[in-house]
């Protein structure tokens, strides 16, 4: 006698497994294929793997700075505490092959932008993207627009209202005022832009175009001009929350030494600040995590990492991602030498172990992405790699119930 299990306990084995075998399950039945390109499988299955720390991969870009263009490739890895690492190849999305693009990710997704605009959206494992449309607003003048970061990013998940957002501010100094910025929010629902007023960090600098996505906004670090009220300048966080499209401050850690140069990360859901010390042999990176959110006083030092914690002279190390059990930290360290590295680091026995990257030592940069399928909308296309990973239920061939 053949026993059946209940759909609730498949779908719950389902939601362990990764995107790949999910994506060929689909062709098992039509209950099969219904239940996983539900919306609420695949928001299980995204809240599982953040919770559990799996099914996460590695998005690598490797520099070739000896072709003209200065090309780069992408390739995918798995994470796990392994010291070596097997790379697979990775297309860009077709169209943006020879772009010089910015990215983050949030649940699965890409977002790919320059220093001008925003350009699409991609899903890496089910090889999907989506191109974002031009925003409609009239762009001020180029020689309106400030030198230092034309525009600064967000992206972001809008729990609220189920949809997948991103924020551009666009600084620029107009004739009759210092300065000004536009800020207007995509939405990936509606596929369609719209202006925010009422910007209130005017005069403030963004550090960088890059962000952070934690508690449901996007972080910046900014830099805020002396004032009458200030006796020095100020560095703090700026953050967008995409749910009420506010903006707003966070504050720094109260440091006890003088550091150089700061970083947003986020790690295991929480905001990090990354600061760094570059005094000549004496390299020291320093991690803080705010454990709740928005009070200053829940900043935690966490960890040092001093020249001879790893296994390079390091001019910086970067924190990835805690490994499942979360007692190892993965960095990527910029080395003296001038090539880039992955470390495993023991955070009980305070020892680092090498990362083998098929023997690469050469300028790459990392990004963690939580594999997942999460779908680009009705508008989407297959991202033209070699391999098709179709997303249309009907083009499978599956057993009848």
């Amino acid at each position: 006698m053949s026993l059946e299990l209940p759909q609730e306990i498949i779908s719950e084995i389902l939601t362990r497994l990764s995107v790949k075998p999910l994506l060929r399950f689909r062709c098992v039945s039509k209950s099969w294929c219904a239940t996983i390109d539900s919306p609420d499988f695949i928001s299980r299955h995204v809240k599982r793997s953040i919770e559990t720390t799996t099914n996460h991969q590695l998005i690598l870009e490797e520099w070739d700075f000896e072709t003209r263009g200065y090309q780069s490739n992408l390739y995918s890895a798995s994470i796990d505490e392994r010291l070596d690492i097997f790379l697979k190849g990775l297309s860009k999305p077709l169209m943006h092959q020879s772009e010089d693009l910015f990215s983050n990710s949030c649940n699965g997704l890409i977002f790919l932008y320059n220093a001008y605009e925003a350009v699409a959206l991609w899903n890496p494992f089910t090889r999907r993207c989506r191109k974002i449309p031009a925003e409609p607003f009239k762009t001020p003048s180029a020689k309106l627009v400030t030198p230092d970061w034309l525009s600064a990013f967000g992206f972001g998940y809008d729990s609220l209202h189920d949809d997948y957002r991103v924020v551009r501010i666009l600084r620029f100094d107009p004739k009759d005022c210092w300065q000004a910025h536009e800020v207007s929010v995509y939405s990936l629902r509606t596929n369609t832009w719209r202006s925010v007023q009422g910007f209130p960090l005017v005069g403030y600098i963004f550090l960088s175009a890059y962000s952070e996505f934690a508690s449901g906004a996007s972080h910046w670090l900014v830099y805020k001009p002396i004032s009458d009220l200030d006796e020095k300048d100020r560095y703090v966080i700026a953050a967008f929350d995409f749910v009420k499209e506010e903006f707003y401050e966070l504050p720094l850690p109260k440091y006890t030494e003088e550091f150089e140069q700061d970083f947003l990360i986020v790690l295991q859901g929480c905001l990090c600040v990354l600061s760094c010390n570059y005094a000549q042999d004496a390299t020291q990176v320093t991690l803080y995590m705010m454990k709740q959110y928005g009070l200053r006083d829940s900043w935690d030092k966490l960890y040092i990492f001093k020249q001879g914690d790893l296994p390079y002279e390091f001019e910086h190390a970067m924190p990835l991602i805690y490994s499942q059990r979360s007692d190892k930290l993965l960095l990527q360290v910029v080395c003296k030498e001038g090539f880039r590295s992955l470390v495993w680091y023991d955070l009980q026995e305070k020892k680092s172990s090498k990362v083998d990257i098929c023997n690469k030592q050469s300028s790459f940069t990392v990004l963690v992405c939580l594999e997942s399928l999460v779908r680009l909308g009705e508008d989407d296309h297959f991202d033209g790699a070699h391999e098709s990973v179709s997303n249309d239920a009907s083009s499978c061939s599956r057993n009848e119930e």
